[in-house]
């Protein structure tokens, strides 16, 4: 205020002046893109116009409209000239005399960006809108951009404070000692519980065993039997109780074995079940089959 009070010129581009500043220039900006009868019906692109009559004022700077919605909506006109207005006519460049010297406020940003600039002739607007500033050395300043760099949260109050600072580091690192003394001295001392064995494959070699040596052959080729069949009636969803020759081409065919393997099985199989004993050669033989056919 003080450097353009002495003369000075000031380009400010801002969505919204709000606060101390606006009310000492008396100037108010709004945003319509939500506000009107035709929300639904307006067009995605707004045009931006120069109102000097020394330029074209019917040339045209397109935007899209949900970037380029904000424009003054209340300033002293005494000392105030419009620079550019929307095609609603609604002033979005302004020149607010203050002293010797003179503010330029604009409401939209965007159009300084780069993505805008690239876009057709819009470089021209933005050249043009710079051609106010009058011809000196420029201070260029993002001061909203950086952030503001006083404190803004209570943390940083506390860090930027030496006393405060090391108040909250003593605080901490009780805190953590204090949970790290807790946890030892009530954490109880976990019993290692070993897993259960597998013991199937020790009972079945002691079973096994058990039977060889009494010489139960016969036991030993009905209990390998039952375990074929079963595997038979869930592997191959079939009946049997019946081990006639059509069980024999059924079970050839969803086990793609040869019906003369298959017809050797079962005819191994029926003998076994029709006879009282059998020798230690026939089970191993018999064995031997039931192998061959699991291939």
């Amino acid at each position: 205020m003080k450097h353009v009070g002495s003369g000075g010129t000031a380009f400010i581009s801002a969505q919204y002046f709000q606060g101390r500043f606006a009310d000492t220039l008396d100037v108010r900006t709004y945003d319509y893109f939500f506000k009107g009868e035709d929300i639904f019906s307006k067009r995605d692109t707004v045009a931006l116009k120069f109102t000097n009559t020394s330029l074209d004022t019917a040339k045209g700077f397109f935007y899209r409209r949900d970037n380029i919605h904000n424009y003054f909506s209340h300033f002293d006109t005494t000392r105030t000239m419009v620079i550019a207005r929307n095609e609603r006519n609604m002033p979005v460049t302004i020149r607010v005399k203050w002293g010797d010297g003179n503010f330029i406020l604009n409401s939209t940003p965007l159009v300084f960006s780069n993505i805008y600039l690239l876009a057709g002739n819009n470089h021209e607007f933005v050249s043009t809108m710079f051609s106010y500033l009058p011809n000196t050395a420029i201070e260029w300043t993002e001061y909203y951009h950086l952030g503001r760099m006083e404190i803004s949260t209570p943390l940083r109050f506390i860090l930027m404070n030496e006393t405060l600072r090391w108040a909250y580091y003593i605080t901490i690192i009780s805190i953590l000692l204090f949970m790290i003394f807790e946890l030892k001295r009530k954490q109880r001392i976990i019993p290692v519980v070993k897993p259960l064995a597998n013991t199937t494959l020790e009972f079945v070699t002691t079973i096994g065993n058990l039977y060889y040596q009494r010489s139960e052959h016969k036991n030993i080729a009905e209990k390998k039997i039952h375990f074929l069949m079963d595997q038979i009636r869930i592997k191959h969803w079939m009946n049997t109780s019946k081990l006639d020759e059509h069980f024999v081409q059924t079970l050839a065919r969803k086990t793609a074995k040869s019906e003369e393997e298959v017809d050797d099985l079962v005819k191994a199989i029926v003998s076994i079940q029709s006879r009282d004993k059998i020798s230690a050669g026939e089970l191993i033989d018999f064995n031997k089959k039931i192998e061959k056919f699991n291939e």
